[in-house]
C-alpha cells in the first residue's frame, strides 16, 4: 500500500486499507461511518435516486426475490417498512406540533396577564 504525504495530507487508498482489514474491524469501521450524517445521507440518496450528489453508487441489481447486496437489500428492506416509518416520522411530528401549540399558548396567556397588569397600573 502506498501513502503519501503532500501538503500537510496524508493520502492513501481506502479500498486497498479495507482489504487489509478482518470481518471484525471492517464491521466496526462501518458501525461507525453508519452514524456519520454525512454517510448517512449519501447512502439514503442511492436508495431513493440510485446515485449520490456526487454521482457515485454502490452496485445494485435487477429484480430479485431475495435482494443479496447491500443497496438492494437496503431499497427492499424501505419499501417494506414505508408504511411503519411514515407512521413513526407523523406521530413524532404530531407530538411536537402539539408541544408547540401549547408552549405557545402558554406564552399568550402570559402576555395577556402582563397587558391586564399594566392596565391594572394605569
Amino acid at each position: 500500500m502506498e501513502v503519501k504525504y503532500e501538503n500537510g495530507r496524508v493520502h492513501f487508498d481506502l479500498d486497498e486499507i479495507l482489504a487489509m482489514l478482518t470481518i471484525d474491524e471492517k464491521m466496526a469501521v462501518a458501525d461507525t461511518l453508519a452514524c456519520q450524517n454525512d454517510v448517512i445521507k449519501f447512502v439514503t440518496q442511492q436508495i431513493l435516486d440510485g446515485w449520490t450528489e456526487l454521482g457515485s453508487h454502490g452496485i445494485k441489481c435487477q429484480a430479485a426475490s431475495e435482494p443479496s447486496l447491500g443497496l438492494d437489500w437496503a431499497t427492499r428492506e424501505v419499501a417494506k417498512r414505508a408504511g411503519e416509518v411514515a407512521k413513526r416520522e407523523i406521530k413524532s411530528l404530531s407530538r411536537e406540533l402539539l408541544n408547540v401549540r401549547t408552549e405557545h399558548a402558554a406564552t399568550i396567556e402570559q402576555l395577556y396577564f402582563a397587558q391586564d397588569q399594566l392596565r391594572s397600573y394605569r
